[in-house]
Parts: C-alpha cells; structure tokens; sequence
C-alpha cells in the first residue's frame, strides 16, 4: 500500500554541491511522513546512479531515481534523472 506523503520537500542543488547534498542528508531522520525531491544540476549524460549510491552510503532513508509516472510515497528521497522532469 502506498503512503502518501504529509509534506514534500524539495532541494536544488548545483553540480558542485553532492557533498552538502550528502552532508544534509546524512542528517534526515526517517519517519516523518515526508518525501524529499532532490534535483542536482547535472550534464545529460549525467550521473543519476552515481548520486544515489552515494546518498545511499550516507542516508537513513532509501534513496531512489525517479521513475516517471511512478507513486510519490512518504519516507523516500527521491533524485531526479538528468536532463528529465521528476514527474
């Protein structure tokens, strides 16, 4: 059953700023009914994989690209693909 998020946060970032990207995220804590929308300014043949993993590494909630068309549940973080809308 999905469950949809009380609020939504969204974070922008530049191409330089995965490691305060890291730094905040490391920092999250799950359980809050929330769902975090994060956009990194990346080339088209961007690094969407990489930037997951590496908030994975990092990150007390799961971490996943978004899957256009998908559900937007609470308790995830979601990275948006390059050169791609999140939804």
């Amino acid at each position: 059953m999905i469950k949809h998020p009380k609020h939504i946060v969204v974070i922008g970032a530049s191409a330089g700023g995965l490691n305060a990207l890291m730094e905040m995220v490391a920092n999250l804590k799950s359980g809050l009914n929330v769902a975090y929308c994060i956009v990194l300014h990346l080339s088209r043949t961007g690094i969407g994989d990489f930037v997951v993993r590496r908030l994975k590494e990092v990150s007390a909630i799961p971490c996943k690209l978004v899957v256009n068309g998908g559900a937007l549940e609470a308790n995830y973080i979601y990275i948006a693909r390059p050169n791609q809308h999140m939804w």
